[in-house]
């Protein structure tokens, strides 16, 4: 899973954007677009052509809402990364440590957003099921560079992770 940030105020016209490619989004009865009360955000779902879970999604904390019509340019950065582990718990625990993350909306067993509305890593149980498609999380080959007072890398590779320091 990944999610991308959209302008605050585009929200519709990314909606429209993703139909008129001819794309259908993943809903639920009655409903299409999810707003979560607790990151005061908006999104929609899809997948891209290789069946991964992608995300648009408008948090309408960050003051960034342009004028412009909706398009490529409007895709503004990755907001999240989805890591399927074994232990939420212990692999929060080092992504945390590592990295000076806080958790953000939640750190349980099974769920943890670990980050802030700029980006953030979730960290999620394989065994859970993902919103909102109800599919077990698949684990691909992972590298992420977190580039921040402490430099990092994170790679997962047959299910296995790897922290390094830069």
């Amino acid at each position: 899973h990944i999610a991308v940030t959209i302008p605050t105020n585009k929200f519709i016209e990314a909606k429209q954007w993703i139909i008129d490619r001819g794309i259908s989004l993943i809903s639920r009865p009655q409903e299409d677009e999810f707003f979560f009360e607790n990151w005061n955000a908006t999104a929609l779902y899809f997948y891209d052509p290789d069946h991964n879970l992608v995300e648009f999604i408008a948090h309408h904390t960050l003051n960034n809402a342009v004028t412009e019509a909706f398009g490529p340019n409007s895709l503004l950065r990755i907001s999240e990364i989805g890591l399927p582990v074994d232990d939420v718990p212990e692999v929060s625990r080092i992504i945390t440590e590592t990295f000076q993350l806080d958790s953000w909306g939640g750190a349980g067993q099974k769920f943890a957003p670990l980050g802030d509305v700029e980006g953030s890593f979730i960290v999620i149980d394989k065994q859970r099921l993902w919103f909102p498609d109800d599919r077990l999380p698949a684990v691909f080959n992972t590298s992420v560079l977190f580039e921040a007072p402490c430099s990092a890398s994170l790679s997962l590779h047959n299910g296995l992770y790897k922290l390094r320091s830069n």
